[in-house]
C-alpha cells in the first residue's frame, strides 16, 4: 500500500491531495491517510476536511491500523520524540512500514521512486512540480459546491466581475 498523509488546514490538505494525484498519474496505486486529521484551531479553514470542501474529489481512504508512527500522540518531552523517531527508523529498517518524510521544503525530483509496496509519504509537498503533469485533473477535482446563500452568491458575482480580485488563477 502506498499512502499519502493528509492533515492540517484546507490549503495544506489540497497540496497533500495534489501530490498523491501526481503519484497516481505516474501509475502508482495511492490511498490517503486522514486518520490524524484533527482541527488545530477555531478558524473555519482548519475545521474542514478535504472532501467536505470538494465533494467531487476521488479519494481512496487508507484502511485503519496502518502507519501508526506518522503522527503518534504528541511527544511531551525530548525522550518521547526520540523514541518516536527511533520507531519510524526501525520500521524503515525492517521494511514492514516505510515512512517517507519530505526531506525539505521545495521540490525533490523523483519522489515517486521512493515508493515501496508498503509506504507512507508525510510532508507538505508545496511545489506544483509534483503534480504539474496532471494539473487539469486536479483543477477538476478542486471544484466547490455551488453557493446557496444569497450573500455568497453576490460576493462571488462581484469577484468574477473583477471588482475585488485583480489576479487570474490561470
Amino acid at each position: 500500500m502506498i499512502a499519502v498523509n493528509v492533515n492540517a488546514g484546507l490549503a495544506n490538505q489540497m497540496f497533500h491531495y495534489a501530490f498523491g494525484r501526481g503519484l497516481m498519474a505516474k501509475g502508482l496505486d495511492v490511498c490517503f491517510d486522514q486518520s490524524n486529521f484533527k482541527p488545530r484551531s477555531q478558524w473555519a479553514f482548519e475545521l474542514v476536511r478535504l472532501q467536505d470542501a470538494f465533494p467531487s474529489i476521488d479519494i481512496k481512504v487508507m484502511p485503519e491500523g496502518h502507519f501508526k508512527w506518522v503522527f503518534p500522540s504528541l511527544p511531551r518531552n525530548g525522550l518521547e520524540r526520540r523514541f518516536q523517531e527511533f520507531m519510524k527508523k526501525w520500521h524503515n529498517f525492517i521494511g514492514d512500514e516505510v515512512y517517507i518524510d519530505e526531506p525539505m521544503y521545495g521540490y525533490v525530483p523523483d519522489m515517486e521512486k521512493c515508493a515501496t509496496r508498503n509506504c507512507i509519504y508525510k510532508g507538505f509537498w508545496q511545489s506544483e512540480k509534483y503534480f504539474r503533469h496532471c494539473e487539469d485533473d486536479i483543477r477538476k477535482q478542486f471544484t466547490f459546491l455551488p453557493f446557496d446563500e444569497l450573500k455568497n452568491i453576490e460576493v462571488a458575482a462581484k469577484n468574477v466581475a473583477g471588482k475585488f480580485c485583480s489576479y487570474s488563477l490561470t
